[in-house]
């Protein structure tokens, strides 16, 4: 058989445009920015006195004091309460927690009467902003926790005819640096559905010290990890907390729960984006139909799963998220909180409340907290 030289040339030379292509994949694919961050054991909070609850969000007050709020309230009807929790400053790991006090000091507040889905506190009013899935709008309350009249001006889109069931609002945080509000609902709106692709388009609201709407963006979730979903499922963004340079982290959630709950698991994903960076999205159309209008960048911060099964019960539905403690070398922590369905179990094995801390650590390539 005879062999063409010229096709023998073309064909080393194809290769060599490859190989070329290929390093050059490599170099912008190096050149990405990355944050890298540790994760610390989770804490549970009833082993050390603070009673089950359905805990859902998380804010900082001040240094080492914190709100978490409950989407149900307990036996006493009160649904927040004020913890201090104590890290170690050069490792960021929780030392102490302590009970300082439950909320609402009113039982006649009808904070007792929503499903309160985050927290988040304003030093410059001295009040809390709670979000509430059940009529999804986002009430101002006092440090008692009653309602001041004051509520941000949500956009008509979001009414409840258009939100998913149990997909509503359930993320909030206020920017205090560029003095800003941060939501995003749990789903995507009925009418930014779209049934041929496993990822989901959020939309995330900005809003003004005045409570009025400046700006949203796409957010765009991954794909879910798991194909099986089980008698119990959900998945979607729970959490957001600012940083101090306007941009923010996001948590994405994946739950799924068996029927027997031996088998059941958890993924949390966490990523650091920069919703200003790209350009605003109409309120009125489809985000799917918006040429102009692209979803927020995406960096991977971190990642970690819990399971409930034979020989590892760590099981935790993390829904809050908020700023931990700068450690002594500069570096952020986060700290998350779970939901443990108020201590579900039974004789042998109940559900906990854990903190779990992320320390984000400053000689990654990219540090921008």
């Amino acid at each position: 058989m005879q062999v063409n030289n010229n096709y023998i040339a073309q064909i080393f030379r194809n290769r060599y445009i490859a190989f070329i292509l290929a390093q050059t994949c490599i170099c912008v694919t190096l050149a990405q920015p990355t944050i890298k961050a540790s994760l610390l054991k989770q804490k549970s909070m009833s082993s050390i006195g603070i009673l089950h609850a359905n805990y859902s969000g998380i804010t900082k007050i001040k240094a080492d004091t914190f709100a978490i709020i409950s989407d149900k309230p307990d036996a006493q009807k009160k649904i927040a309460k004020i913890i201090k929790i104590e890290q170690s400053p050069q490792s960021g790991k929780i030392t102490n927690i302590q009970l300082i006090a439950t909320l609402p000091d009113n039982n006649n507040s009808n904070v007792i009467k929503k499903d309160c889905e985050d927290i988040t506190y304003n030093p410059q009013t001295n009040t809390f902003f709670i979000c509430d899935e059940t009529d999804n709008e986002i009430w101002e309350y006092d440090r008692t926790l009653n309602q001041t009249g004051r509520k941000h001006a949500i956009p008509s889109i979001f009414n409840n005819d258009n939100i998913m069931p149990n997909k509503g609002f359930e993320a909030l945080h206020y920017a205090h640096n560029e003095k800003t509000y941060w939501a995003i609902t749990e789903s995507n709106l009925r009418s930014d559905e779209d049934s041929t692709s496993r990822r989901k388009r959020l939309r995330l609201l900005n809003f003004n010290e005045q409570l009025k709407l400046v700006a949203q963006y796409i957010y765009e979730t991954e794909e879910p990890i798991y194909l099986k979903q089980y008698k119990e499922y959900a998945f979607g963004v729970p959490a957001i907390t600012a940083l101090d340079d306007g941009s923010l982290l996001v948590m994405e959630r994946e739950v799924r729960v068996k029927k027997n709950y031996i088998g059941s698991n958890t993924n949390t994903r966490i990523f650091y984006i920069r919703p200003k960076d790209v350009n605003r999205t109409e309120s009125s159309k489809n985000i799917w139909d918006q040429g102009k209008s692209v979803p927020v960048s995406k960096t991977p911060v971190c990642s970690f799963s819990t399971y409930l099964k034979i020989g590892k019960f760590n099981f935790g539905n993390y829904e809050g998220m908020c700023l931990g403690r700068k450690l002594n070398d500069g570096r952020q922590t986060v700290i998350l909180i779970s939901d443990s369905q108020n201590g579900a179990g039974n004789a042998l094995f109940r559900l906990k409340d854990y903190l779990k801390v992320i320390v984000i650590d400053k000689k990654g390539q990219y540090y921008p907290l």
